[in-house]
């Protein structure tokens, strides 16, 4: 069995990102088709939430293609976490995968609509996410993306809070109310971590592909 790439695989070297056709060439073409077989693949996979609570990651799916309604995909890649950079690498060196992955989950809870939520520090993944939304044949897409910009800080990142700001509201996780008609939930393609959340965001003012 031949080993997968490794996410960073044929990055380059002067900080570009990888395009859209040598995405393709290393990894392949996202199939949506399969990509709605994504909660299978995690339920398989054994994959867990990384909180302290460690909840299966495919039981959060299910619940949130199962709810009925308009769920949104957020990838949240604010990473407000002192000394970190792991979601800013992937999303500056390899948006595409980012992009991948945010793509199948809509595809797996039937959305229509993607958020891809960034720090206001962090303009270069913004422009590479930008460029890469560009670069993806329309046609092809299952989901609108939009990019928006995310206040600085720890707690902004904390997926209630940000939901919450996405919503208009504070970014601040004590402002967010869980309801029935609200439910978060992440995934991941690689490290990025994706949230389903079922809303009518985004509210806040961003970048549509």
């Amino acid at each position: 069995m031949s080993a997968l790439p490794r996410l960073l695989d044929g990055a380059h070297a002067d900080g570009r990102a990888i395009s859209f056709d040598e995405h393709v060439r290393r990894n392949g073409r996202l199939d949506l088709d399969r990509g709605r077989d994504l909660i299978r693949v995690v339920d398989a996979s054994g994959l867990r939430g990384r909180g302290g609570a460690g909840f299966p990651t495919g039981t959060k799916l299910r619940a949130v293609a199962a709810a009925g309604g308009r769920p949104v995909v957020v990838a949240n890649g604010t990473e407000g976490e002192p000394a970190s950079g792991k979601d800013k690498v992937l999303l500056r060196h390899v948006p595409h995968l980012v992009l991948d992955g945010a793509e199948a989950a809509a595809a797996a809870v039937h959305a229509r609509r993607i958020v891809v939520a960034v720090s206001e520090r962090a303009p270069r993944e913004s422009h590479a996410l930008r460029l890469a939304i560009g670069e993806r044949p329309r046609q092809r897409r299952g989901a609108e993306i939009d990019v928006v910009t995310v206040p600085d800080g720890f707690v902004a990142g904390e997926e209630t809070a940000l939901v919450n700001w996405l919503n208009g509201g504070a970014a601040s996780r004590r402002s967010f109310r869980t309801s029935r008609r609200s439910r978060t939930s992440r995934s991941s393609r690689g490290t990025a971590r994706t949230g389903s959340a079922r809303s009518g965001l985004p509210r806040r003012p961003g970048a549509r592909s």
